[in-house]
């Protein structure tokens, strides 16, 4: 997988859950619009105010 893209990872994930489960498969990639919500003062709460870094990547982005 290294050096795989975002999209070469995404179809080997899709040919495991189709080869182990057979049937109607759905795939969720969660995400969060742009905020503030009340998910994001309840994180800031838990984490005591330290902030992650944003990550965005498209089907071509590689690790």
């Amino acid at each position: 997988m290294q050096g795989s893209s975002f999209g070469d990872i995404c179809l080997m994930y899709y040919d495991y859950l189709y080869r182990n489960y057979k049937g109607d498969i759905t795939v969720v990639f969660d995400g969060y619009k742009q905020g503030p919500t009340i998910k994001d003062i309840t994180h800031l709460r838990r984490t005591k105010g330290k902030l992650g870094k944003a990550v965005k990547f498209s089907l071509e982005t590689h690790p």
